[in-house]
């Protein structure tokens, strides 16, 4: 266990950019994280009684973390997945469309969801040593390998998006003068 934490601490960091798409999605707030997975039963069982079928590619379904601090409680949480167009909906549910996005930090975290928050840790690190970004808006998730893929969490994969602003020079002298 402690060999394989040691080993998370080297996360990789990558920018990227991401396109705008157009989403179904259910937005709530939650009592904890932990009741994230709940909660994709409820989005599930929404898209089953509106007869819209839930994505078969792990790509196309993401959490977006509205909160823009970390909170033990009331969690405000949107899940939602990927389409190729604009579908009607009733709600819960609503069907927009995501932003695209200029520069997204990412980075992927293997094993279980214990160990997200590490991995939250260490993009702050990042961004600490990074003084060219700030973060921007709320955090992403796909989980790409998940508890319905398989039984064993360690073989879980998760990818994390942070969406970030690209500061000018001035920008950054203004704000390491306060």
């Amino acid at each position: 266990m402690l060999k394989r934490m040691q080993q998370q601490k080297n996360y990789q960091i990558s920018i990227k950019s991401i396109p705008a798409f157009q989403v179904i999605s259910y937005r709530k707030k939650l009592k904890t994280f932990y009741h994230e997975g709940l909660f994709w039963e409820e989005f599930i069982e929404q898209l089953k009684d509106q007869k819209i079928a839930y994505p078969s590619d792990p790509k196309k379904s993401l959490t977006i973390f509205h909160d823009q601090e970390y909170l033990e409680e009331g969690v405000d949480v949107e899940l939602a997945i990927l389409l190729g167009r604009k579908t009607e909906v009733q709600p819960p549910l609503k069907c927009r469309q995501l932003t695209a996005i200029k520069f997204v930090a990412t980075l992927f975290v293997k094993g279980n969801y214990h160990q997200l928050p590490e991995a939250y840790e260490a993009f702050a690190q990042w961004l600490e040593l990074h003084p060219e970004f700030t973060m921007e808006k709320a955090a992403r998730q796909i989980c790409h390998v998940g508890p319905e893929h398989t039984d064993n969490s360690e073989d879980y994969l998760t990818e994390i998006q942070i969406p970030l602003n690209s500061l000018t020079l001035t920008q950054r002298e203004e704000l390491s003068s306060k």
